[in-house]
């Protein structure tokens, strides 16, 4: 089937049609779920020689096991419980989202359990669920799983698609173990040519990088726990550090120990004594050239620059003319206010829900005469912002100024 060029169509035909395919697929999807009814219903599976209805639909007819699952434990429950298939045809529930409820659904509760789980995702169908099941204790562990070559910091990199792939491989061959993904690196070696001159040559070579020790944790945790696992992801996100439990947990183990270390707190305890020191042998040093100076012909004293009270001219203020910088407590009360949520709407009603990587956006552009006043700001992800910007300043503008910033050796990478 040749590809369609979608050029000449309008956003509003294009998101029609789109919509209009889904509704499509849908239907077609439960056409294949009924005739899964029928299939079982005759046992054909077993007359083609496939052992089971999952064998079938996997082996026999080219889906994935997942696939094969989801599709089998649906047409079992549309099987059971006709009105599921109108939830579908709405959109009301996926097919991954009746796989899910199959096993928990019953003639005594399906009315109630299909009405809470009307619309709604994965994870919120999962939290629905559990609130029936026993809570299972799980005993806090840590356990080591082997080794894995180290991660590359997210500062060390300076786009996602440039960085170099670091990873362990797992060869099935090797007996299962984790070995380190060789990389070839150009070193320049000394070595004699035939003649006995040293001549340099630059050889290829295979390095590879240190293994380092993993280990799995597991614990159990509350809702509240989650509830702010959440949140602090979301802060973290923001940051340079990433948002991976990994990252995000070494981050507060690192501010704790900051704060709370003894010997981080003597030496920080060290380094004001030393500062207060200065400042007095400053103070001492000022006074006394005063003293020996006349009061007709003191001159002003020019103090190093370093050393020059540089509050005012550098205010985070924002009404300093021409800072683009926001302070930390405008910051607070924009996310405060709404909600550290991006505050895109789009044309039916539908607000961006990203909670992470946001970015404080000017309604009225900075570079138009924008100013920092609460009114002029807003939270935006940054796929929103960008979007804003291009629709203000078209998509050449954002271009030539992502490759200004762009740190020497990043290139753009063309998709």
């Amino acid at each position: 089937m040749k590809r369609q060029n979608f050029q000449p169509v309008s956003d509003h035909e294009l998101i029609r049609n789109l919509k209009k395919l889904i509704r499509t697929e849908r239907s077609i999807t439960l056409q294949v779920v009924y005739m899964l009814i029928e299939v079982e219903r005759r046992r054909l599976f077993l007359k083609m020689g496939y052992s089971s209805m999952h064998d079938y639909v996997s082996r026999g007819l080219g889906y994935s096991d997942s696939a094969a699952f989801r599709r089998i434990k649906t047409a079992r429950s549309v099987a059971l419980y006709p009105e599921i298939e109108g939830m579908i045809r709405r959109g009301d529930l996926s097919f991954c989202a009746v796989a899910k409820i199959s096993n928990a659904l019953t003639p005594e509760n399906k009315n109630e359990l299909l009405r809470r789980v009307c619309g709604k995702r994965l994870r919120e169908i999962d939290a629905i669920l559990a609130e029936d099941k026993p809570a299972i204790m799980v005993r806090d562990k840590i356990k080591p799983i082997g080794r894995a070559e180290p991660e590359e910091s997210p500062a060390e990199s300076c786009n996602l698609f440039d960085r170099e792939e670091k990873r362990s491989v797992f060869d099935r061959r090797n007996g299962g173990q984790e070995v380190a993904t060789p990389r070839k690196l150009q070193r320049p070696v000394h070595r004699e040519d035939e003649d006995g001159g040293g001549e340099r040559h630059a050889e290829e070579r295979e390095v590879k990088s240190p293994l380092e020790r993993r280990y799995k944790i597991e614990f159990s945790a509350s809702e509240e726990f989650i509830r702010e696992l959440a949140q602090v992801q979301a802060l973290v996100s923001n940051g340079p550090a990433g948002a991976s439990y990994e990252a995000l947990f070494r981050k507060l183990m690192v501010e704790y120990l900051d704060r709370h270390d003894p010997a981080k707190k003597q030496e920080r305890r060290e380094k004001r004594r030393e500062r207060a020191e200065k400042r007095e042998e400053k103070r001492g040093a000022i006074i006394g050239v005063a003293e020996q100076t006349s009061e007709d012909e003191n001159p002003a004293i020019d103090l190093p620059e370093k050393d020059r009270d540089t509050s005012i001219a550098f205010s985070n203020s924002p009404g300093v003319p021409g800072s683009r910088h926001i302070p930390v407590a405008l910051r607070d009360e924009i996310s405060v206010r709404d909600g550290n949520q991006c505050t895109f709407v789009g044309r039916d009603g539908t607000r961006c829900k990203a909670t992470r990587y946001l970015q404080i956006d000017h309604i009225k552009p900075f570079a138009l005469g924008g100013g920092h006043n609460v009114g002029n700001l807003r939270l935006l992800c940054g796929a929103h912002n960008r979007l804003e910007a291009e629709e203000i300043f078209g998509v050449a503008y954002q271009v030539d100024r992502s490759d200004q910033h762009r740190p020497p050796g990043c290139n753009r990478v063309q998709v």
